[in-house]
C-alpha cells in the first residue's frame, strides 16, 4: 500500500497471520534484493581499485567521489560554527506529525530530519511553501501532508538533460541525485499531489519573481555547491512573505560547500555575496541537533 505509516518496529509483527504463498512471495523478493546487493558490493570492489588507483590521477569526477567518500567517513577541513538547537527548543511539546513514504533511497533526508521537517511545519502553519531541490519528493510529500489543507507548495528541480548547462557549478557529487527519470516520483499520484506544483530548472536561471513575498517557508536542497547554496538563500531571503517566514537547509556538516556558506550567512561575512542578498542577520540561524538541518526564523 503506498504511503505506508507503519511505525519500524511494529513491522515485525506483520507476517503473524500471512498466508504461506504470500511469504514464499516475500522470500522470494528477499533473495533478489540479497543478490542484488551482492553484486552491487563486487561491482563497488572493482571500481574502487580503479579510482584509488588510476582514477583519482585523471579524472576530476573520481576526485570528487574521494572527497564525498573522505567527508562522509568524518574527515573536514571546515569547521562548524552554527549553534546547536534541540528540536523542542523551537517546536511545542505537543506538536504532532504525520510520516509516509518511510522508505529511504539514497539522497534521501534520514527519518530523523524528515520528522524535524513535518514539526516544523505543523509548528509554523505556513499557506505557502517552497522547496529547492525536489529529487524524488518524499520530502515535498511528507511537508504537504502535515500543512493546512489549504496550503500550497511549490517545488524546483533541475531536468537532467541540464545538467552540463547550468549557470553555476554543479559538484559531482549533485549530478548523481539529478540523474533521475523523473522528479517528485513519490508524491505523484497522491491525494497530496494536487496542492504541489511541480516546476523545472536552473535556480540561478529560474524566473522566481511571481512568488517574491509570497512564501511562508523554503526549503533549500538543491546544489550543494558553494555558489549554489548563496544563491538560494539570496532567492530564499525574496520569497519570505513580507520579509517573515521559516527557511531550512539541508546538508550542513556532510557537504563541505554547504557548510562553508552556511558559516558564512551565520556570521554576516558572505565572501563576494551577491549584491541582492544585503546583510540580514543571520547571526540566530541554529543547527538542529542530531541533523544536517540548519533553522532561521525571521
Amino acid at each position: 500500500m503506498r504511503g505506508d505509516k507503519r511505525i519500524y518496529w511494529q513491522q515485525s509483527r506483520v507476517f503473524a497471520n500471512t498466508p504461506v504463498d504470500e511469504l514464499d512471495c516475500v522470500d522470494a523478493h528477499l533473495m533478489k534484493r540479497t543478490a542484488i546487493a551482492i553484486a552491487k558490493y563486487f561491482y563497488g570492489l572493482a571500481a574502487s581499485v580503479y579510482l584509488f588507483s588510476v582514477g583519482w590521477i585523471v579524472s576530476g569526477r573520481a576526485r570528487g567521489l574521494i572527497s564525498t567518500i573522505a567527508a562522509h567517513f568524518g574527515f573536514r577541513t571546515i569547521d562548524f560554527s552554527i549553534p546547536t538547537v534541540r528540536l523542542a527548543e523551537i517546536t511545542d511539546a505537543d506538536c504532532t506529525i504525520q510520516l509516509t513514504e518511510l522508505p529511504e533511497n539514497d539522497g534521501n533526508i534520514t527519518l530523523l530530519e524528515l520528522s524535524v521537517i513535518a514539526a516544523l511545519v505543523r509548528q509554523n502553519a505556513p499557506r505557502t511553501i517552497f522547496e529547492i531541490g525536489t529529487f524524488d519528493g518524499r520530502t515535498t510529500l511528507n511537508m504537504a501532508v502535515n500543512a493546512a489543507p489549504e496550503a500550497r507548495l511549490f517545488t524546483l528541480d533541475l531536468p537532467r538533460e541540464q545538467v552540463d548547462s547550468t549557470k553555476l557549478h554543479v559538484t559531482t557529487g549533485d549530478r548523481v541525485f539529478i540523474d533521475k527519470p523523473q522528479s517528485g516520483a513519490r508524491f505523484a499520484g497522491t491525494d497530496a499531489a494536487r496542492r504541489i506544483t511541480q516546476l523545472y530548472g536552473d535556480s540561478a536561471e529560474f524566473d522566481f519573481s511571481p512568488y517574491f513575498g509570497t512564501i511562508d517557508l523554503i526549503f533549500v536542497d538543491g546544489s550543494h555547491a558553494y555558489e549554489y547554496v548563496l544563491n538560494d538563500t539570496e532567492i530564499a531571503l525574496k520569497l519570505l512573505r513580507d520579509g517573515h517566514g521559516v527557511i531550512l537547509w539541508h546538508d550542513y556538516t556532510a557537504w563541505p560547500g554547504a557548510t562553508r556558506a552556511l558559516n558564512e550567512l551565520s556570521q554576516r561575512a558572505l565572501t563576494n555575496p551577491p549584491p541582492a542578498v544585503g546583510h540580514p542577520v543571520f547571526e540566530n540561524m541554529k543547527h538542529i541537533s542530531g541533523t544536517t538541518l540548519v533553522y532561521f526564523k525571521m
